[in-house]
Parts: structure tokens; sequence; C-alpha cells
């Protein structure tokens, strides 16, 4: 028992309570945007969050194998260094997440395999060293990528609408292009891994002002679905503006030094998860 206990605790180090948070509220959300009839689609909802945390998690898995080197110096309590996990136990990890993910999967359907099936690629391949990902700059792209997945994913648990297709592109949009704030934090460091960051590649000045244009593209992607193709109320239009009025403040704040990037990072995520609610009006 004891050790069971023991490896349930070395287990719970690789899950991230954010991203899970983040993902699953997208699904719910767009589940409910798609009309969730509860009585009918309960099972397959629960369902297909189970197989999107697992999938979410392979990917965590998989950079701690790829990273393990790297960890011995950054991040030296991670289990895989600390010796609680061997890296052969690792490997065997992240295929058991593989097939428990698409089994339940497939009792979901068709739709949410091909979805789950995506993300489990495009994780390995953000870290596997012969592509890596993680080290491009198209990094957030894949986050973007996963979190417009989990939209499509509650689509297909309750039925898809054109406000489910429109979110998850505005997400994947929004999300691939002002990830990069988060990437102002440890440029040094980051430069030392080989990382090719937008404030590596142009400098923070440059980098900031591009983010900037990046928020402004992401408001008027968001009016133009908010009130052209969806013709939703203007207090839809107005929380996505709001979005792109505070980002562009932190990114100021963040050039001055005056916040953390990754506070800035998170505060902008937030925002932009409550700005779905623009899409229920």
């Amino acid at each position: 028992m004891s050790r069971i206990i023991e490896w349930l605790k070395t287990y719970r180090e690789f899950i991230r309570v954010g991203p899970f948070f983040v993902l699953n509220l997208m699904l719910v959300l767009s589940a409910l945007l798609g009309g969730l009839n509860l009585s009918i689609s309960l099972m397959p909802l629960i369902l297909s969050m189970i197989s999107l945390s697992l999938a979410w998690n392979f990917g965590v898995i998989v950079n701690d194998y790829y990273d393990m080197e790297i960890d011995r110096i950054n991040y030296p309590n991670r289990p895989v260094v600390r010796g609680a996990l061997t890296s052969t136990q690792l490997k065997l990890l992240a295929i058991s997440h593989i097939i428990i993910s698409l089994i339940i999967a497939i009792l979901v359907d068709i739709f949410t395999l091909i979805y789950i099936s995506s993300i489990i690629v495009i994780l390995f391949l953000y870290s596997v060293p012969l592509v890596r990902i993680k080290k491009t700059i198209f990094a957030t792209g894949v986050i973007g990528f996963i979190c417009g997945m989990a939209i499509l994913i509650g689509g297909s648990v309750s039925s898809y609408s054109a406000e489910n297709l429109y979110m998850a592109l505005w997400v994947t949009i929004g999300i691939s292009l002002l990830g990069p704030i988060k990437d102002f934090k440890d440029i040094e460091g980051d430069k030392a891994e080989g990382m090719k960051t937008l404030p590596i590649l142009f400098g923070i000045k440059k980098a900031t002002y591009i983010l900037m244009g990046f928020a402004t593209f992401s408001v008027i992607l968001g009016i133009t679905i908010l009130e052209f193709l969806l013709q939703k109320p203007i207090l839809a239009s107005i929380l996505v503006i709001i979005l792109g009025i505070a980002t562009i403040i932190l990114l100021e704040l963040n050039l001055k030094e005056k916040i953390d990037p990754r506070r800035a990072h998170n505060i902008t995520f937030i925002l932009l998860s409550f700005c779905l609610l623009s899409f229920f009006l």
C-alpha cells in the first residue's frame, strides 16, 4: 500500500493543474454552446474530459523524458532526475496514457478520436528531438492548437454549431499569437537552450511591438467573427476590445519591467478565457 501511495505522489508531480482546468473548461463551455443535453451526453462529456486530460499529461511526461539532461541542472527535483522513476518507467507511463486516452476517445465518437489523436501527435512533435517544436517560434502555436481541439471536442460531445467552430478558430489564433508574452521571462536561459522566441529573434522592444500588433489583429478577428459572422450584440465585441486594450497595457508594463512576464501571460490567458462568454451572448 505504501508503494502505491508513493507512486501516486510521484505521478501527481506530472499534473499541471492550470492547463488541466483551462482545457476542460474550454471543452465544457463549447459543449454548452453546442446545446449540451446532460440527460443524453453527460457520460460522453466526462469521458472526453478524461481522454483530453490523459492526452495532455502524455505531453508533460514526454517533455520530461526528453528534457532529462537539461532538468538535471534546472529542475533537479523532477521525478526522473532524482530517481523516483526510471526512464523505462517513464516510457511505459507515456505509452499507457496514449492507449487509455485513445480507448476512451473511441467510446465517445470518431471525431473525438481524431481530435485526441491530433493532440497526442502534436505534443510528441513538440518535444521529440528530431522536430522539437518547443525550440521554434511556433511553440505557442501548439498550445493554441490544443485549446482549439478542446473546443472541437466539446462541440462533438453536444452538437456542432457555427459558434463552436468560430470559437475554436479564434482561440487557436489568439493563444498562438499572444502566448509569446511569457517568453520575455528568461531570455538568456532560452538562448542557452537554443530556443527561437520573439524576444531572441527581434529583441525586447521590437518583439513587444510585434505582440501589440498581434493583440490588435486578435481583436479585429474577434469582432469580425462576433459582429459580422455570428451577429452577436455589441457587448460581445466590447469584451474582446477590453482583452486587446489590457494586453497592450500589460505589454507596455512588461517593456518597462513593471510586471513579471509570466504574470502578464497568465492575466492575458484569463482574460481570453473570460472573453469566451461573448459567444454565449
